[in-house]
């Protein structure tokens, strides 16, 4: 099975590296705008999405702002509270490696 430029010659080493989605789960990928691979093998139909994949919640743009919010005095708590996230991923947005 060949996914991309990848092939892949069991169902187990596909797995490994992408995760095997319900067709009823399709909708919360749509609504979430996370991204899926549709595949086909013989005569059955699979919706994948690689692991670790996840849609970044905060844009550059957005990293900017919480940023400069930063630099005028805003705690981490602060900004964690009104952007809805930790203050983990607000230290991760501070240093650069978000």
């Amino acid at each position: 099975m060949k996914i991309g430029n990848k092939e892949f010659k069991t169902m187990k080493a596909l797995k490994e590296k992408y995760v095997l989605v319900k067709v009823e789960d399709i909708e919360r990928l749509k609504s979430n705008d996370i991204g899926y691979i549709e595949i086909e093998e013989e005569g059955e139909q699979y919706f994948i999405v690689r692991r670790g994949a996840r849609h970044k919640k905060f844009t550059e743009e957005l990293c900017k702002k919480i940023r400069a919010e930063r630099e005028e005095g805003k705690t981490y708590k602060e900004l964690a509270l009104k952007y809805d996230c930790s203050t983990r991923i607000i230290n991760y947005i501070i240093r650069g490696i978000y």
